[in-house]
């Protein structure tokens, strides 16, 4: 007696193709988690560059406002002296116009700094 193969019920073949889907489900898990740490990642790694851009923007803006600060001092010695200009004065002048050419640098510098604007979304 010759052995027959039995033909796939209704039942095996749905069985086999659910088992097709749940692998193939579990693939796509899988990747959809890769891509999540993936993501993350990028996200983290931006929030720190982030974070030390602000760093330095923060340092910046306080050397900025000291030099405001020493050039409004300057400004004050200025107007406080009576009379003709003396070789005192012109020196505070000289120095009140160096330290604005480098306040402007630094302000320069700092707009430099920025990242650009992000393209503006269509």
């Amino acid at each position: 007696m010759a052995f027959k193969a039995k033909k796939p019920t209704n039942s095996r073949m749905l069985e086999s193709k659910l088992c097709e889907i749940g692998e193939r489900l579990f693939s796509i898990m899988i990747e959809v988690k890769r891509t999540r740490r993936h993501v993350m990642s990028a996200i983290s790694d931006f929030a720190a560059k982030q974070e030390e851009f602000n760093d330095r923007l923060s340092t910046a803006l306080d050397g900025i406002a000291g030099d405001i600060t020493e050039l409004n001092d300057l400004i004050t010695k200025l107007q406080n002296t009576p009379g003709v200009i003396t070789p005192e004065d012109q020196a505070l002048l000289d120095a009140a116009q160096v330290k604005g050419e480098a306040l402007a640098k630094k302000a320069e510098d700092l707009d430099a700094l920025t990242p650009p604007a992000p393209p503006a979304e269509a």
